[in-house]
């Protein structure tokens, strides 16, 4: 589920001008973190490697690299309104300190990014052409 309030609030504090490419980095920034979760999705969530996205050793020691990555993914989907996706990576996060996230769990997050991706993508030109009011053709981003 996308909070489409967010995604406008989002549009009206960088303009029209610029969202399109904060939107594209954030995609390129997840998308490294998701493609190094589904690269992994045979090793234990705890044994992550590191060096895909955020690690243990630039949060802290005491954080697994998967806690790690879901916490990065949490808070840049909230900037994007990503509310199921983010509620998904803050229940996995919390069980992989625990050390009982599975693999499993680690696809529930995969899942919940790209279904949140497509609903994002699909509903942005709407958003544009609302806010801009015909003064930007629709959405050009795609992933």
């Amino acid at each position: 589920m996308i909070d489409w309030s967010r995604v406008r609030e989002l549009l009206d504090e960088v303009g029209s001008d610029d969202f399109e490419e904060v939107v594209r980095l954030f995609l390129a920034e997840v998308e490294g973190i998701v493609t190094g979760l589904q690269s992994n999705q045979g090793q234990q969530p705890g044994q992550i490697a590191a060096g895909q996205g955020p690690d243990a050793a630039s949060v802290g020691d005491t954080i697994t690299p998967l806690e790690a990555q879901l916490h990065y993914l949490r808070g840049s989907a909230l900037c994007l309104g990503f509310t199921s996706f983010c509620r998904i990576c803050l229940e996995v996060e919390q069980k992989a300190a625990r050390g009982r996230a599975t693999a499993e769990h680690v696809s529930e997050v995969l899942f919940a990014y790209f279904g949140a991706k497509a609903e994002l993508l699909g509903g942005l030109s709407g958003v544009l052409a609302t806010e801009t009011a015909g003064d930007m053709p629709g959405s050009a981003i795609r992933s």
